[in-house]
């Protein structure tokens, strides 16, 4: 059966990390949750379980050592891929989650009826940008030029489909390492894409909100606005 997957990568953030899944198991359609909670030592994250002992059927979850968003979301995927095809599950959209932003309720809804009109790649922009209370207009963040801009949104809501994954996979075989471990190494994603002639656009979308932040921060940095 063809099933959703929202994978989100978190590093040691298990408050913003629950949050966000609870944003995904909340959605108007199925869709199942892949969850890889990063440390920067094992330590950190051993008691990270917890965060999910009232299980969902949908919940795939995983812990590691922190590398880089490019290997940690290729092996959150391809665990849940793996665990999918346990169940019988074919995953055929795959929706990148940041674990600090907003997502409503019809988030995935909408971006699987974009990607039914025949994209490999669908993104938007924030319908509002939100800072410690404040709250600022319209914003795609994401793009690092013009052409980039026309096609991709924020990296926060990157929707893609089987055959674009494949081409991640297949273009990091051939990448240095120093290259999809760089911090931003997703914007090499819609490199890849545009490259190998995926077809990727921009969806109208009013469910995603960005969440603006300095750094990893800590639960009390968080809380108290800093």
């Amino acid at each position: 059966m063809d099933a959703l997957l929202a994978f989100i990568i978190s590093h040691e953030r298990p408050y913003m990390l629950r949050h966000a899944v609870l944003q995904m198991l909340s959605q108007t359609v199925p869709v199942d949750v892949a969850v890889f909670a990063a440390g920067d030592s094992i330590q950190a994250i051993t008691d990270l379980p917890a965060l999910f002992r009232a299980r969902d059927s949908r919940l795939i979850t995983m812990t590691g050592e922190n590398v880089s968003v490019h290997a940690n979301s290729m092996r959150i995927l391809e665990f849940a891929e793996q665990e999918g095809r346990r169940t019988g599950r074919e995953y055929r959209i795959f929706a990148k989650i940041d674990d600090d932003d907003l997502y409503f309720a019809r988030y995935i809804e909408d971006a699987a009826a974009h990607m039914k009109t025949g994209v490999n790649v669908s993104s938007c922009a924030a319908a509002r940008v939100i800072n410690n209370g404040t709250q600022a207009g319209i914003a795609n963040l994401g793009s690092f030029s013009a052409l980039d801009e026309a096609r991709f949104g924020m990296p926060p809501t990157f929707v893609f489909d089987a055959r674009a994954l494949r081409v991640v996979r297949d273009r990091a075989k051939r990448a240095e390492s120093t290259y999809l471990n760089a911090p931003a190494c997703d914007r090499y994603w819609r490199e890849w894409w545009l490259e190998d002639g995926m077809e990727a656009r921009l969806r109208d979308s009013d469910q995603f909100w960005y969440h603006v932040h300095g750094g990893n921060m800590s639960t009390g940095h968080f809380y108290q606005g800093g």
